[in-house]
């Protein structure tokens, strides 16, 4: 800027180059953002630069995400899934990290359709028709009549309804498993080892992640 305080051709192109920046980081993040949805964790983050005008100016972004399973639904974990890949290529010029968070999350959906392939593919339990059948062979020997016959229904009745409750009962410390989050950034340089993060680590995760690291 010279004395008059216009901007010199040079600040002037340099503006030009920040603005036009700025707009592409914008547009970048948002159209994550939009995508993501509800499993974005929260809105975007901007490191600027101050250009020869005074005003800052994005030159770097970040979008973070929930990219955990959902527990026990491998449906659900398929549509979120499908959801994040479509929102990590949601940018017309994703970066690096953006396609290595759309890999891990078709690797997150083929782990879905595994698991609902083997939901269908799970053998009937016959253990309950099994012990049914054997609580009937064990009755005590009763006289023919009415009376014997309801009693001895009802004890097998009875059982089957004890049996059902069991098969519903969740296994023994079933648990959700830990959030895993990971950042979609403007940023065109790899950010290796730090896609994804348990949510215990979310903290310190943000400079880990590149979010004030930018070309």
């Amino acid at each position: 800027m010279n004395v008059t305080g216009e901007l010199s051709e040079e600040d002037q192109a340099v503006l030009e180059e920040l603005k036009t920046r700025d707009a592409e980081v914008r547009r970048h993040e948002q159209a994550h953002l939009a995508v993501a949805g509800q499993h974005a964790l929260g809105g975007p983050s901007y490191t600027y630069q101050v250009g020869p005008d005074g005003r800052r100016y994005a030159i770097g972004g970040s979008v973070q995400i929930d990219l955990s399973p959902v527990p026990n639904d491998p449906e659900a974990t398929l549509r979120k899934a499908q959801q994040l890949r479509q929102a990590a290529m949601a940018p017309s010029n994703p970066s690096s990290t953006d396609r290595q968070v759309a890999m891990m999350a078709s690797r997150m959906a083929q782990e879905a359709l595994k698991d609902l392939a083997d939901e269908q593919t799970k053998p009937v339990d016959d253990k309950g028709d099994g012990k049914k059948a054997k609580a009937q062979d064990e009755q005590p020997q009763v006289k023919e009549g009415s009376e014997a016959n309801h009693k001895t229904e009802s004890a097998t009745g009875e059982l089957g309804d004890a049996e059902m409750i069991t098969g519903n009962t969740p296994p023994a410390g079933a648990g959700s498993p830990e959030m895993v989050t990971a950042t979609f950034t403007a940023d065109s340089a790899p950010q290796p080892e730090t896609a994804a993060l348990a949510v215990a680590a979310f903290a310190s995760a943000s400079t880990n992640l590149g979010l004030d690291i930018y070309v």
